[in-house]
């Protein structure tokens, strides 16, 4: 659904409050995208050391530096 946002800020502003996101538009083309500025879940993981994916022979930070760069 289009909305121009002159005409539907409140509902708009309301909606973003209950966490929905709205892409904002120029000529036609994603311009910027309106989200809440509370987070919609915490993450609680207290066990997160404990269930992390070991990876033989590398280091944690090894492996997220070679997830990043093939693209994850």
């Amino acid at each position: 659904m289009l909305w121009k946002m002159k005409n539907h800020r409140s509902k708009i502003e309301s909606m973003v409050k209950q966490g929905q996101e709205f892409i904002v538009l120029n000529h036609g083309k994603p311009a910027a995208r309106i989200i809440s500025t509370e987070p919609r879940k915490v993450l609680v993981w207290p066990d997160h050391l404990k269930t992390a994916l070991r990876v033989p022979g590398k280091n944690a930070s090894d492996v997220i530096i070679d997830e990043r760069n093939s693209g994850w």
